[in-house]
């Protein structure tokens, strides 16, 4: 991942690109979680 300037709010700018990449994971573990906790 590439470093970006702080924005003056003080939270850091990412692209689209890595922002979909990010959700994307976090979906994977939420749903490999999910799928671990209901097998009986």
């Amino acid at each position: 991942m590439k470093n970006t300037e702080n924005t003056p709010n003080g939270t850091d700018d990412i692209s689209r690109k890595e922002a979909v990449k990010k959700m994307g994971k976090v979906c994977c573990t939420n749903s490999a979680g999910n799928i671990y906790d209901s097998q009986p």
